[in-house]
């Protein structure tokens, strides 16, 4: 999956807004990925794991993110999850992700 997404037209970094995310103390894992949006096409989407005993709430790192980038970036919608998903051979795949976080949304 491409490294950036066009959120209406604006190329937005998945590896910026990971590398961000991935500041946050009570972070383990994070991923972003793209995902659909009737107004911009793409947006962001982000999902998380946490570290052990770590409480954190998806508004929460929303908040916080967006102290420190461009609102364009910040993620429309965080999962919070005990695992991100990986491959096989254990790597993280964005669309992988995006997929399975896609499908719990629908359910």
């Amino acid at each position: 999956m491409k490294e950036f997404i066009n959120k209406g037209g604006e190329k937005i970094s998945l590896v910026e807004v990971d590398n961000l995310a991935r500041q946050h103390p009570a972070l383990d894992e994070v991923v972003t990925f793209a995902i659909d949006d009737e107004t911009y096409g793409h947006d962001v989407g982000m999902a998380v794991s946490l570290r052990k005993g770590e409480d954190l709430t998806a508004m929460a790192l929303k908040k916080w993110i967006r102290e420190s980038i461009s609102a364009m970036k910040v993620p429309k919608h965080i999962w919070i999850t005990e695992e991100i998903p990986k491959t096989a051979t254990g790597k993280v795949q964005r669309r992988l992700v995006a997929d399975q976080m896609m499908k719990q949304a629908a359910s």
